[in-house]
């Protein structure tokens, strides 16, 4: 079977969801059928070094500002132009933009974009990123095809003007042998944080970010420990450690000193994950398919989450969906499900990591992939 050349054009390699995603992937496809180069608009972040381990080169064009436009455009063109791939996959708004004009300046690869978010509130980012959209619902049938990893970004992209030739399902997936229930891993967490195994232990894992809504968690978290005052809150991402003063100063104003770990970023999510004994996403909007919550559930951690994406069909019976920004619901999803007992939280616990297993599975998801690339090429 002859070798099909991907090249793949992403943003950034940053700790985040399409970013992962885009990792995990290139780590479990059949090396000897493809043969995948990644360009990367800005640096190697956190996850080039990760994606070379892989054996996958990634080269990065380091773009600063819209100034570095034309030359990474020239830069992304030149480099097709020596691979000469069969299939160009972009990943995210401004590397579908570049991708796409790099693309047709170059030759006849099959190029593919993949939509990673859902209901952007474009008012919290750079003005630029609106306008970016609006050039792609524009371009939206030049592609092949466009991946949706969500049901509910492929609706709010049709509603934005996306008109591809064709649509693809493709959610995320995961590794369910790394992210598994542990109690040696979930013991040694809680014994960092000096939380006892009795202590009700609730964890938002994500960065700070306008979209992720740390505000209502903190919120919510207040009302909670009117009746659990014993309730102890985990909030881990990039942006949320000890010298930010501003996430100091909201956990102070809500009363709740000595009750907020901030973890910072982590490269040890597996570890948290098995920790906790609820993992929350209350989300404002934007959100596609969380990774946080398919990998809380293969840890078997029950989750919480707004009703933002995908994210209800993901959770399931497997924890609670509340509205966005409404923390007295979150606080009661909460209460819930710290009221069940120890028998039925077992079941669900259980039940939620075959939920994983058999939807979800990293390996179906990395096939698929493969499946798609090559009949692309």
């Amino acid at each position: 079977m002859p070798t099909t050349k991907v090249v793949h054009v992403i943003t950034g390699l940053r700790r985040h969801g399409a970013e992962t995603m885009l990792a995990k992937l290139l780590e479990v496809m059949d090396r000897g059928r493809f043969q995948q180069t990644v360009i990367v608009l800005q640096d190697k972040g956190e996850l080039g070094p990760r994606i070379e381990r892989a054996g996958v080169p990634v080269i990065a064009l380091n773009m600063k500002s819209a100034l570095d436009f034309p030359r990474v455009l020239l830069s992304i063109r030149s480099i097709l132009k020596k691979e000469k791939p069969n299939v160009v996959q972009t990943w995210l708004y401004h590397a579908d933009l570049m991708g796409t004009l790099a693309t047709k300046a170059a030759g006849n690869a099959r190029l593919i974009w993949n939509l990673r978010c859902s209901d952007m509130n474009f008012s919290d980012y750079n003005p630029l990123m609106r306008l970016i959209c609006r050039l792609l619902a524009r371009l939206s049938s030049v592609p092949e095809l466009v991946i949706s990893n969500s049901l509910a970004g492929q609706k709010v992209h049709s509603k934005l003007g996306y008109h591809p030739r064709a649509w693809r399902l493709l959610p995320n997936g995961f590794d369910t042998e790394r992210f598994r229930p542990d109690a040696r891993r979930a013991a040694e967490f809680r014994n960092s944080l000096g939380v006892a195994p009795s202590t009700p232990l609730i964890g938002l894992p994500a960065r700070l970010d306008p979209m992720k809504d740390q505000g209502n968690f903190l919120s919510a978290a207040a009302l909670l420990v009117q009746d659990h005052p014993q309730a102890r809150f985990a909030l881990i991402g990039r942006g949320l450690t000890a010298d930010n003063t501003a996430i100091v100063s909201q956990i102070a104003a809500k009363g709740l000193e000595g009750r907020v770990y901030l973890l910072g970023e982590r490269d040890d999510m597996e570890v948290v994950m098995a920790g906790l004994d609820i993992v929350t996403l209350c989300s404002a909007y934007g959100e596609g398919f969380p990774n946080v919550l398919g990998e809380a559930l293969s840890c078997g951690v029950l989750c919480v989450a707004t009703d933002v994406g995908d994210a209800s069909a993901i959770v399931g019976p497997y924890g609670r969906i509340v509205p966005p920004r409404r923390p007295e619901a979150l606080a009661a999803a909460w209460r819930e499900i710290l009221a069940l007992s120890p028998v039925v939280r077992e079941e669900l616990c259980s039940r939620a990591r075959e939920h994983i297993i058999s939807h979800y599975s990293l390996q179906a998801i990395g096939q698929a992939y493969e499946e798609l690339y090559s009949s692309a090429a």
